[in-house]
Parts: C-alpha cells; structure tokens; sequence
C-alpha cells in the first residue's frame, strides 16, 4: 500500500511539474510577466514554483491557506464548490542509512580488526515533495480577518521618511542625494560603492529608484560578481533589479503601472529553462529579503513613532523660537548640506525677530528648494524679503519672541528696549510701558509721558505699528522742517482731532515787534496781531482734560524733548482743535486772550505754502483704529478724506463748461491733497461705482492696483462717504487728468526733477550724461504730451540732438534728423512705460494701420469710434489683399497712429488655471479638477459622460479672485457660457482668444447624446452630413431612425427640429448616459431573438397554473424533458429566487445553478435556466414534478444498493426537511470537510472517502423535528479507527443552512454503505410507521371525541394496536374510515387530513419493514475491562481484557510510565446487546475522559458506564490524598507528555504504519513519517 501511495505522490508531482514548465514558458510576455510580479509581491515568501502556480491558477489571489487552517486559525469557512489552488509542500521524512565510519579529527576512514572499513547506522532526513491544496480568502466566509499591516504609498509617499530610513538598513552601501547630469534618475556607483539619487524627484519617485539601485547594490557589485564567478549581461541585470523594484513596489501600494516589461520576451528567448529559473528564484529570494527587513523595520518606527511624535511635540512646545527655527533647518538637512552660515543665521535671526513659526518653516522651506533648484534669482528674493521684514522692526535689539516670553501679546505692537524707547520719545513718537500678563496679572499697557516715565519703567517697552510707519514714513523721506511743519500744521488746522499748536514770533525776523509784550502794550505801541507773524513750534494731541495753565506750566518747567522753541511766553499764540472747533489764545501778562482771526490768518498761509507735503492716509477701518489706541489719526485721515472729495466735487463743478473739463481741474486738487490723498478717493469711488458702464476700464484697472481696504462698521459701508458724487461721465475724464498728474509728479520726484518744465522757450536745461546746457528747437504733440528736440548751446549742430519730455524726462538721445522714425521709435517706447496703451483711444483715425493678434495687417480707412465693453466685430479695415474686415477691438495688437507712435495692447496675464467640473449636481460636493493648458483641460472635459451637468471654466488672477464656467453641458448640449461678457474685469484679450478658442474646438468635436422621452428614448449623433437620430420604444427595441443632413445647425437646433416633426416636446427630453442606453439595446435585442426561440420550444402553457408561493412551502417546481437527448431539467422556487438541475438519461445530475429573483416568474427562471446552460434551442417537454422527484430518489437508492456506489446520491432537489438544501448538496459540503479534514492529518493518500449519504429523521419529511440534527453516514476505506476519525470530523462542529452536522464515518471493511444505509431505512420504516399510527390515533380522536373515548379506555394502547395492525397489514377497516370521512365530510381541513393518512397508509406498506419480528428477551446488560500500553494501537505493548474495573486498575498501575510504545489507560466493553458493544478508552495518564464518552448517548444514559468513571475517578483521588511521600523531580525528557486525544491518534498511527512498512520489507532501514499537520513550508 505503501508502494501504491508513493507512486500516486509521484504520478500527481510529475503532473503538476509539466504545468510548471509551461507556465515558465509562457510568463515571459510584457502582460503575463506584470501579472507573475504582482503574485510574486502577494506571496514573496513563496517558492518560484508556488508563485507560478498560484499565478497560473488564481492570479488575483491575496492570502492563501488550508482548509482546516482557515478553520482554526481564522474561524473561517471554505465557500461550497470552491476550487483549490494546487501547490507543492515538502513531505520530508527520516531514514536510517549505512555508512562508512571516518574519524572525527582526521577526517580518514577507519579501518575495523578484519582490514576492512568500518561501518555506522545514520539517520538522515530525506525531502521529498507532495501536492497540497490552499484557498485564497475570497474562497471563504466567516470572520473577517485583520488587516495586513502593509502601508500603501499614493502619489507623494505619506511615509516617505520612515520608508527611506527603513530601506537605508536594507540597502548595502549608503545612499546619497545628487545632482545627476543628463536623464538618469540614478545608479549604483561601482567603484566608490555608494547609491545616487537624483535630486528634486517625486517622493513616490525617488522610492522607485532607491529600490531599483538598491537591488543593482545587492545583486550586481561587481567584486561579489567576480569573487563568485558570476558573469551577467547588463539586460540580464535591469531584468533583475526592475523586477525587483516591481515586486517591493507593488507589495507597499505604491503605483506600478508605468512599469514596462516590453523587452522581456526578447531577454528570455536566447535563455535555457535553467537560467530563467535561476533569474526568477534570485528576483523572488531579493524581494522577499527587502520587503522583509523593510516591513521589520517599518514596524519598528512605527511603536517608535507614537513616542516620538509625543516628545518632539512636548520639545517643540517648549522650543523657543532660535530653537524652532534650527530643529527645522536640521530637518531640511537630514540628507545633505544646504545653507550656508550666513543664511542659517538669517533663519533663526528671523524666527527671534518675528516669533512666527509657520512664516520661518516657509521661509526656511522656499530658500532650501531654491538653492536646490539653483535659482539664484529666488534666493535672493526670499533672502531680501526676510531682511526687509527683520528691519521693519523699531528696534533691532530685541524682538517679538522676547515680548511673547514675557507674557505680552498684541497684534499691535512692536517691541522696544529702555534705549530705543528713549531714541523715540525724544523723536516725538508716542511710547508704551508694557506689563506682561504673568504671576495671575493681566497685561497692560501705559503711555510714557514723560522721559522719567520711561526710565522707572521695570519691563519692556512698546510702540504701535501705526505710529511705527508713519515715523518710518517720515524718516524715509527725509522731511524737511518746513514738511514736517506743515503736515503737522495741515493735521492741527483742517482734521476733526483733539490737538493743539504752539506758535511763536518767527524768530527770522529782523524786526521781532511786539514780541514779548502783554495783548494791550502791544496794541498801544501800534502793533496788530497777525498769523504771518509767527511760526509754529510744536504741535500734539490734545487731552480732554488739559487746559491752556497745563500747557503753559508744561512748556515751562518739563518741555518735551522735541520741543524747539523758548520756553512759554507772553506773546506765544496757542491754537486749540477740540473735534474739529479751533480757537487761538494769545498768552498774555495775565491768563489766556482769544485772537478770533488767527486761525483764518494761519489757514490761508497754509493754502499758500508751496512745500509739497501731506498727511498720511489712515490705511484701515475705524475697528483697526480702535485696537491699536490711534482713533485721531483715523478720524484726521478721515476729515481729509470728505475734504478731498468735495474738493474734486469742487474743482469739477468750477472746471467743466458744459462741454469740456479744465485741463488743469486736477492740478490744485492733487496739490493741496496730495497724489495719495487724491489717488485713494478716486479709487475709492471707481470700485464703489465699479457697475457703471461711463467708467474706463483703463481707469477701472488703475482703481483695482490701488489698496482701498474694507470699512465696515456696524453694518455701515464708511468708505461711501468718500465718493465722488460727480456726473460719471465728466468725472471719469477728471480722473485720466489726476492719474496724469500723479504720473508727472512721481515721476519727477524718481528723477529728482522739482518744478522743472520745459516749453519753447527753455535754455539752459542740463541733461543727465551730457555735457553743456541745451536749448528748446522744436516741439511736437503726442498722445496728448510735449516733447522737445533739443540742441547743444555750446556745439550747436555739431552733436546730435536728444528728445525730451515736457517735465524734462531725457526720451531719446543721438537725434540727427529731429522727429524721425527712430525718434518715435523711443517716444513710444516712453509713452508705453508710462501706461499709455491701445485703451487711452477713444476712436481708431483714419489712414491708421492696426496688426491684429495673428499677424493680420489693416489699414483703416475711416475714423472710427472704439467700444471697450463687447466682443462684437464692431471695427472695420482692409486687409492687404484690399478685402474688408470686420474685427473686435480685442483682437488689436497694435495701432500705429498717422504720426507713427505705436500704441501697444497691454500684456494681461489673467487666466490663472482652467478648471473642469465633473456633476454640476452633484450632491455631497463636485469634484474638481485644475489644469494649467487648454488643451488638457479640454481633453478631461469631453472624456466626461454628457448625461452629467459638466463644466469647464477659468479662474482668473485678479486681485479679487473669481471664476467663471465657459462651457456647461446642458440637457446634453455642449453649451458656450457667455458670462465672462457681463462681469466686470473679464472683457480683455486673453479671454477673447481663449473663448474663440473653446467655440472652435466645440464645433469640430463629435458628440454622442442619448435622451429619454416618456415612454421612449432618443439617441443623436454628430455624422459627415448632419446629425444621425434613432428612436426606441421602452423595450428598447428600434421604432425609428434616419439623419438629418443639415450640417450648419447646432445639435440643440437639429434636435429640436426632429423632436417637434415627431410631436415630441422637447422640454420633456431627460438626457441619460449615452452607453449605457446603447449597452441595454444591444441586450433587448439578443434577448427579444432569444425569446422568441425559448417560447418556440418552451410554449407557455408549460407553466399555467404554477403558484409560487404554495410551491414554496413543499419545494415543488417544473420538470422539462428535452426531445432529442433525453435529458432532465428542473426548476424550482427558493427563497432568494430559484435554482435548477439538469440530469442525465439516467438520472445523474449533471449541473445546476441559482437563477433568477423571488420576483421572477417560473417561466423566466426556465428561460434564464435554459440560456445558462446553452439550451435555450432544445425542444423539450413537460413531465410531472413530483413523480420525477420520486423517481429520482428511487433511483439514487437503487444505485445504491446495487453496489455502484457514487460520492453523493446524486438528488440535488431542494427539500423542506433540509431547509430548502438539495441532499447532494450537503452530501457534497461532507465529503468536501472530510477531504480538508484528511489533508490536514496528512493522510488524503492513505484514506480513500467512498461516498456520503443523508440518513436518519431528516431525511424523511414526516418524521424530523425543527431541532434535529442532520445525520450524514461516511463511507472511507483506509488505515484509520473510525471513533478517531470522528472526532476529527466534529471537533469543530459543522453546520449547513443553520443545521447541525452530524457526521458519522464507517469503515468499508467493517460495514459497506449500501448496508449501512439499508439498516438505516429499515429502522426509519419503523419509526415513520409508529408516527403513522400516533397520526391516526389523534385525528381520531379529534374528530369525534365523544365516540373516541366511550370506545378507547387507553390511548397508549391503542397506538401499540394501530402499529401492530399497519406492521401486520391489518388496516382494511382504518382504509374504509378514511375513505368515509374523506368523502362525507363536510369540514375541509378533515377531508385534507384524512387523505393524506390514507396516502401514508398505503405508502407504509411499501417498506422494508411492514411485519414485525417475533420480539425476543434482551440479554442483561454487563461490562467488562481492558488495559492497554498503548490506548491508540493496542497489538503495541502489552494488552489485557476480560477483566473487572479492579483487576484493570491494578494491572495498569504496574505498567511503568517510562515505556514509550504509546500512552497507556484503561477501556471498557459494554455488552448489551445494541449497536454499541466493542471497546471504547475512557482514562488515560489517570484522567477520565468524560466528556468524549458522554458524547455518545448510549454510553451516558447507561448506568454500568457512569459507575465506572465515577470509581475511577475516586481511586484516583483517595490515591493522592494518601500519597504523602514527597515525589522527586522528573526529568522532563522521560515524562510522556498529555496529548489531545487527536494528536495521540495520529502519532501512533504514524509510528504504527511505519512499524508494519519496517516488517513488511524485512530490511535494515527504518522509515517513519515525521511531518507534523499543519506544518508546510513552501
């Protein structure tokens, strides 16, 4: 036997291994080499073969195991009718072999007395290989099971770090970070023995390659190569290490599909079947080493991480800002150097300064990726702009680290020292004593009045970021004494504040008057109090509470240290500004005397100061205002706001005759307001008014540069009491003056030109970088502006001229014929740089020529006005061919007036990204994708289905950032968005061209779109010549069609159209998704083909009448017979819909399947049925359900009792006491355990499995309960006790269809199933006919109970005699009843009952056992005992029976435990006469065991066998309780160790088999199978 084992073991290698050979054949094409990788990553610590055969036979497996291993180790079940996958295990096992003896030291053969070798048996362990079976998880059902710990990498790599550093311990050499020449991402450098990486990658990238180089570092070093004699081609090695790079890849998730394998069939061809199996075992062993340590190593960080994360939070949280700022510079470092010293110390130089964590980690980021990138420019840039923002602070000694750490927080103030704090102050600059909130003190903040303030100050010291700037501001421009005299001047004289002003008689003058002198000397000597007088010494906020004494007493003994003038005198005017009221005091001898037309007098002196110098604008809301404590400045800057405005109001009012404005309006304005003043108001209006069309947008444009913040006050926009309220039209014109006097002016003051004009009449002007003065020769106009040819007033025309502006701006210089081309040239070259554009026309001259966008050249011919505010063609020229053109005004590049200055379309980047939607309606939020080009992001939006409500659109880059959808898919429809022509800012060139890109590219493009309409759908496509249409009805089966051969139509046009002949309306129309409307076409059509042939061969009147819910109760369904072949196919009901059979002619079932849904009816179940089995074209015809289902059992039995014994019987109908089960079904599911079960024990070759049967109370309608379990008998031939097998069998309990599993194997040599099964209905006969009879009894008795108890005085007895009469077929008169009351009855439920006893009662006498035998006396019950050495295999060791339990218990205690042919105890016989006489053990190792004796009923309910494990049990325990002597240790390796009554079962049958193969052979050599179950290698 053993012989035939080993030759099937052989027979199913050798099988298995020609697979294999053509499997490694054929992996090596492009796909099929991606897909072998993609197992091999599953499964890399799999053999090459295991990962081929896995590949081959399940490709989409993920985790693979036995059968029982699913059981036990995942409490999972294998699915029904799942296939295995087939692999190869080692079988190893040991043999004993005879060798010649060598000496140990020498290592010679010893040589024995008799001059010849000397001899010594070896045991040695002999591999050999058998073929196993596995399931992928998919195959199963039951828990889930955890999750693999394997960490996916998507796009840029999440673990990126953790990755790196983990694949750093892996890799052999180190890996470096380089900038690589040329398109190398990387390599292994050979000679140095280092990995490189090229910089600035992808992480996701980067990892790729580290892996590929890596595998390069482990497989291909060049001396490893040469020392072991390794020659390969470089082919051969990019093979390796991108496969490599594959596997590790694709196991951690990371996104493999650029990987390409195209060379590999011609790499593989020119190799022998060896040396690709040597590749593949080298590519699997590397990748398993790397995805092993990798993993090891990543599990590692991360229990690390947690602590980690932990600690670096803590330390970041207590890391001040130096130390932030260097943590992270070391973090940008970690793989190489970066920054320089000086630009480290700029980081962490900036962290101190600004204490702004995330501003120095974006600085520190942005300067380390331009310094990698090499953009020296950027670097710079950042670099700049950090130092900018360092010394922005008042105070470069400390910074606002240092004020947070003292408990100080306020967004705004800056920080001072005691010094800086002192600088300040004696500037004028308002200082705050700052209080941090520490030790439970809230913080606080204090004006320092005084210096002595400052210096007893104990703490830091603070100014706001207002009075900051406008110091900065001040220094900045280096103010004279006259600026700053008069801005503080203009502050005390026209704002709404709380101020006050010290003047004093102008110290200049040769006659001081009445200086000094009382109000009444000096009017006595003649004098007059006049504002020109004086001059104005200081000026300050002014406090509610002080009064003229307080100033007087101030300036008198503690004046200010900015304080320029004497101390407070008679003669000194004081002017007050409460809110805006303002009364001069003349100081006199005695008190304070009001000077009413002093302030009038200072006002116009004011007026008349020709120092150009004026307050700042107040940059910020009156909340802003309110926070940083500078309230007056705001309500300064607001007062000249209101003032600036009427002011324009004013000037525009006293400037405009009706038809023209004053070129001058704008000049007095911008002069006594300033250019910012005048700037900000006019701004300031044109965004309010942004809606209006009389606006330019040339003028709108400047308005959006300039900053206009958003002030919002309790609900109240405050910025509209700055607007203009001048008609738009005049106003827009006053505007263009103001940005050009704005333009003159800074323009002037960047060339340091004050006051300069050039006219006519100019001599003497100096030119930058020439020699000598010039003199004014000619002049001519362009674009509204004077320039001047100039001439050397020493070397007349012996130099060349120069050009300039009236404002005396140098245009053009080497001029030799005056206003020459060359000279235009450079005058537009000027006139473009200040902001003159195509947009500064208001019309197009005649005779002017205009190059368009794409090169078009045309001449206008006519004046012609210019509209800004459409897209419209609304210019007209001629082209060069002399054909008229129409053109927008947007498609302009370029116009050359008739004086030859070029006018240029300003460049205007204004799409930022293009964006495409993919469901406007979609709920839950739209997905969004962005693209840089038109072309990709039109490509993403026609790749979207039309029945989606698509768009696509721009964001643009204007300060106020906004979007727009330019396409939208509408019903459908591709539809042109026309909204960027209404919104302000999106009428520009840019978008023009890019919008008559889109409609170009929508009216070339094919479209598909499907419609339903009702009850019908509608499908239109774009074709050559017109639009091709189709309509279906709602079968989807064609009812119309045609095209409509009008090309010049839009598809919505040509859509309409037909809908409308059709009578259709087109508002009705509910677009769907095109493909699929056509995928349920295609399959109305085959099934309506199909239809027509099943109803052919399959008429309808098959199924009239079926009820399926009353079939559902007794599982009864249709039964079809084919003509031609003679075969079977029946239908019947489920609960999940239904399920089919086909049989044989000879009523083997062939196949089956579940169909259909429990909405179904029959007659489409049959029809799917028909189709799946491809017989939808086979006559067939109709037999009777149930007496085929009789005639299939009855059949199944004989085949059975005829000995042609098959696996199941072959009855797959469903059956109401199996739960809607078929029993070949469960009979399956059995044999398919047992068959696990065996594989796991190791012995699937030793055990062949005969067959399964259903038997017992389930397997008779009449007779099983709802809580019976199902018993299933198992018929195997084979080397194993069947008690053993049982237990294997139910250890872990099986349950089908929520019945419990009952499995009972039988030995073929003990008892042949047909017998077994014979026996089995004998017994049920009798059983089903004592239910009979319990049956009749109660219907009888409920039908006339009255008559029933005067006749039956026991109705036990009267059961006994109604069974005794069905077994003797004395039931003639119980027949006749029947018949009687089934007849003349007139309740329903009666008649039913009646006929089906009577059915049951003919059909009892039918069986097997309708007589009785004699009943004989059963013997008495006795039990007797045995004592084995070994419990497992008795004949091993000693064995005695026939004994009592104290004969047993004696024997066995003289039984030494050091024996080790098995594990000894004791067993019982009982003798009772039933099916349960032979032995059984039941104490082992002197423990009883209960519970698998009890397991057997008999035995539990037998009072001889519970005595006897009750005795037992207490010899045992008195034994310990009088064992007083102290046990010495055991040595452990003599003790038996306890084994599961499982474990104990296979090891001695092992040992036993190998015992009988030892006699057998009568050889020297010993062989024993040592494999443990469970324990396979691959």
């Amino acid at each position: 036997m053993e012989d035939l084992i080993m030759a099937n073991r052989e027979e199913q290698l050798k099988q298995i291994t020609e697979q294999l050979e053509q499997g490694v054949a054929e992996i090596f094409t492009s796909e099929k080499y991606a897909e072998y990788l993609n197992t091999m990553a599953k499964f890399h610590n799999y053999s090459f073969n295991n990962t081929l055969l896995i590949a081959m036979q399940k490709p989409e497996a993920t985790l693979v195991a036995g059968y029982q291993a699913w059981q036990k180790k995942f409490n999972r079940q294998v699915k029904r009718g799942e296939k295995g996958i087939q692999i190869i295990a080692p079988a190893p096992y040991k043999e004993k072999q005879e060798i010649e003896k060598t000496d140990p030291e020498t290592g010679e053969i010893v040589i024995g007395e008799d001059g010849q070798p000397e001899t010594e048996v070896v045991e040695r362990v002999i591999t050999r290989f058998r073929v196993t079976t596995v399931f992928d998880v998919s195959q199963t059902t039951g828990e889930p099971i955890p999750e693999f710990e394997v960490p996916e990498l998507e796009g840029d790599v999440l673990i990126y770090h953790d990755f790196m550093e983990a694949l750093k311990t892996v890799a052999p050499v180190p890996i470096r970070f380089l900038e690589i020449d040329g398109e190398a991402k990387g390599f292994y450098q050979l000679v140095d023995k280092y990995i490189a990486i090229q910089l600035g990658m992808s992480e996701a990238q980067t990892m790729k390659t580290a892996v590929h180089e890596t595998a390069h570092a482990v497989l291909h070093d060049r001396d490893l190569m040469e020392a072991e004699g390794i020659i390969k081609d470089q082919l051969t090695r990019e093979v390796e290490a991108e496969s490599v790079a594959y596997v590790v890849c694709n196991h951690f998730g990371l996104n493999t599909s650029e990987y390409s394998f195209s060379y590999i069939a011609s790499w593989s061809s020119g190799k022998n079947m060896k040396e690709l199996r040597a590749s593949m075992d080298i590519i699997r062993k590397t990748s398993a080493d790397m995805i092993g340590q990798i993993e090891e190593r990543l599990k590692e960080l991360q229990i690390e991480r947690p602590e980690q994360e932990a600690a670096v939070v803590e330390q970041t949280e207590e890391l001040s800002a130096m130390q932030y700022a260097e943590q992270t510079i070391n973090r940008l470092e970690q793989e190489r150097t970066i920054f320089s010293n000086d630009q480290r110390n700029l980081i962490v130089n900036f962290a101190y300064k600004l204490d702004d964590r995330e501003a120095t980690e974006k600085l520190a980021e942005n300067l380390a990726e331009s310094i990698l990138d090499e953009n020296r420019e950027e670097v710079l840039k950042l670099i700049g702009e950090a130092e900018e923002q360092i010394d922005s602070l008042p105070d470069s000694m400390i910074g606002l680290s240092e004020l947070h750490e003292a408990g100080f927080y306020s967004e705004s103030m800056l920080p001072l020292t005691r010094e800086r704090a002192v600088e300040l102050h004696h500037e004028g600059v308002t200082v705050y004593g700052l209080t941090g909130a520490v030790s439970g003190q809230e913080q606080s903040q204090r004006v320092m009045n005084l210096e002595l303030d400052i210096l007893r100050h104990d703490g830091l010291f603070g100014v706001t970021k207002f009075e900051w700037e406008n110091y900065k501001k001040s220094q900045e421009s280096v103010m004279t004494p006259e600026e700053k005299s008069k801005i503080k001047e203009t502050l005390l004289l026209e704002s709404d504040g709380n101020r006050y002003g010290i003047y004093q008689i102008n110290s200049g003058q040769e006659e001081r008057g009445y200086q000094f002198l009382s109000l009444e000397a000096a009017k006595e000597m003649g004098f007059t109090v006049d504002g020109k007088d004086y001059q104005m010494v200081y000026s300050e906020r002014l406090r509610d509470a002080t009064t003229l004494d307080d100033l007087f007493e101030r300036f008198n003994i503690e004046r200010p240290n900015d304080f320029t003038g004497h101390s407070m005198s008679v003669s000194d005017v004081i002017i007050m500004n409460r809110g805006g009221r303002l009364t001069a005091y003349y100081v006199d001898s005695f008190g304070f005397t009001e000077l009413p037309d002093f302030v009038t007098q200072r006002a116009e002196m004011l007026n008349a100061n020709p120092v150009k110098a004026y307050p700042e604008v107040y940059m910020g809301t009156l909340e802003k205002a309110m926070q940083e404590r500078n309230v007056d400045a705001y309500l300064d800057s607001r007062k000249l706001n209101i003032d600036c405005k009427n002011s324009i109001e004013q000037a525009i009012s006293e400037g405009f005759d009706g038809m023209r404005l004053n070129p001058d309006a704008a000049v007095g304005v911008v002069e006594k307001y300033g250019e910012e003043r005048v700037a900000f108001v006019l701004a300031n209006t044109l965004k309010q008014l942004s809606y209006d069309g009389r606006f330019s947008d040339g003028n709108k444009r400047w308005a959006d540069g300039i900053d206009v913040p958003e002030n919002i006050s309790r609900g109240m926009d405050l910025n509209r009491d700055y607007i203009v309220g001048s008609h738009p039209t005049v106003l827009n014109g006053f505007i263009d003056m103001a940005r050009n006097e704005i333009r003159t002016r800074k323009l002037e003051e960047v060339l340091g030109v004050k006051n300069q004009h050039i006219t006519e009449t100019t001599r003497g002007y100096e030119a930058d970088g020439h020699t000598g003065t010039w003199y004014a020769m000619d002049m001519k106009t362009y674009h509204g502006e004077r320039f001047f040819q100039m001439r050397s007033e020493e070397y007349g025309q012996d130099v060349a001229d120069i050009i300039v502006s009236e404002n005396g701006t140098l245009v053009a210089e080497d001029i030799w014929h005056g206003f020459d081309e060359r000279a235009r040239e450079a005058i537009s070259e000027y006139l473009e740089e200040n902001g003159a554009t195509v947009y500064d026309l208001m019309e197009l001259p005649d005779q002017a020529t205009v190059i368009l966008a794409d090169g078009t050249v045309m001449k206008i011919m006519e004046q012609q006005p210019i509209s800004t505010d459409t897209w419209e063609p609304t210019l007209t020229g001629q082209n060069l061919q002399g054909e008229e053109q129409k053109f927008s005004f947007f498609e302009i590049h370029k116009v050359r007036e008739n004086n030859g200055i070029d006018l240029k379309m300003p460049e205007n980047h204004y799409i930022d990204q293009y964006y495409v939607i993919e469901d406007l309606a979609a709920k839950g939020g739209m997905k969004i994708e962005r693209y840089k080009d038109l072309g990709a992001a039109l490509g993403a939006y026609y790749s979207l289905p039309n029945h989606k409500m698509k768009a696509l659109g721009i964001e643009n880059t204007a300060p106020l950032r906004g979007s727009l959808d330019f396409i939208q898919c509408k019903n459908g429809v591709d539809t042109l968005i026309y909204d960027c022509q209404k919104v302000e800012g999106w009428l520009n060139p840019q978008i023009y061209n890019t919008f008559k890109d889109i409609g170009n590219s929508l009216e070339v493009h094919d479209t598909e779109i499907a419609y339903q309409i009702g009850e019908q759908y509608f499908t239109i496509q774009t074709a050559e010549d017109g639009y091709d249409y189709t309509f279906y009805d709602k079968d989807y089966l064609e009812l119309d069609g045609g095209v409509y051969d009008n090309p010049d139509i839009s598809i919505s046009e040509a859509m309409e159209n037909i809908l409308e002949e059709e009578g259709l309306p087109l508002e009705d129309a509910n677009v769907m998704d095109y493909e699929e409307l056509y995928a349920e076409i295609e399959y109305a059509e085959e099934e309506r083909m199909e239809k027509i042939q099943f109803e052919r061969n399959c008429p309808k009147a098959f199924f009239d009448g079926y009820d399926r819910e009353a079939a559902l109760k007794n599982y009864e369904g249709i039964t079809v017979q084919f003509k031609m072949s003679g075969m079977y196919l029946t239908v019947q009901p489920t609960e999940e819909g239904y399920k089919y059979l086909v049989y044989d002619q000879k009523l083997h079932e062939i196949s089956g399947d579940a169909c259909g849904n429990p909405e179904d009816s029959i007659q489409k179940a049959m029809y799917a049925s028909l189709k799946n089995e491809g017989l939808e074209d086979v006559e067939c015809v109709k037999v009777d359900d149930r007496e085929f289902r009789d005639k299939v059992i009855s059949h199944s039995k004989e085949v059975l009792a005829s000995g042609d014994v098959r696996f199941t019987s072959e009855l797959g109908r469903c059956e109401t006491a199996l739960n809607g089960m078929g029993r070949a079904e469960i009979e399956y599911e059995v044999l398919f355990h047992a068959r696990a079960v065996l594989e796991e024990m190791g012995l699937e070759n030793e055990v062949t499995l005969i067959g399964a049967r259903i038997h017992g109370s389930r397997s008779r309608d009449d007779l099983y309960r709802a809580d019976s379990d199902l018993d299933v008998v198992l018929s195997y031939r084979g080397n194993i006790r069947e008690d053993s097998f049982f237990n294997e069998l139910n250890s872990y309990g099986m349950a089908i269809a929520g019945i419990k599993i009952d499995i009972n194997p039988i030995s073929e040599e003990r008892i042949t199933l047909a017998e077994y099964i014979k026996e089995s209905e004998a017994y049920l006969d009798q059983q089903e006919i004592k239910k009979l009879a319990v049956d009749l009894d109660n219907f009888s008795y409920e039908y006339d109970t009255y008559e029933y108890k005067d006749s039956v005085e026991n109705r036990e007895e009267q059961v006994e005699k109604i069974t005794e009469d069905i077994l003797n077929k004395d039931t003639a008169g119980l027949k006749d009843w029947l018949t009687e009351v089934s007849k003349e009855s007139d309740i329903d439920s009666d008649v039913v009952t009646a006929r089906s006893l009577l059915s049951r009662l003919e059909n009892a006498e039918t069986f097997s056992a309708f007589t009785r035998k004699p009943e004989q006396e059963q013997p008495e019950a006795t039990i007797t005992f045995y004592v084995a050495e070994c419990m497992e295999f008795p004949v091993m060791g000693e064995y005695h029976e026939n004994l009592t339990l104290e004969e047993a218990l004696r024997i066995y205690e003289t039984i030494p435990a050091d024996r080790m042919n098995g594990i000894k105890g004791v067993g019982f016989e009982l003798h009772d006469g039933s099916d349960y006489d032979g032995p059984y053990d039941f104490m082992r190792l002197g423990k009883v065991d209960r519970e698998d004796v009890d397991m057997i009923q008999h035995y539990k309910e037998s009072p001889l066998v519970q005595k006897a494990m009750d005795d037992v049990e207490k010899y045992f325990a008195q034994k310990q309780e009088l064992t007083k002597i102290e046990e010495k240790p055991i040595q452990k390796e003599n003790v038996p160790q306890p084994k599961s009554r499982k474990e104990s079962v296979l090891q001695a049958l092992r040992e036993r088999q190998a015992k009988i193969k030892e006699q057998e052979q009568n050889t020297s050599k010993e062989k024993s199978k040592t494999h443990k179950k469970g324990d396979v290698t691959l």
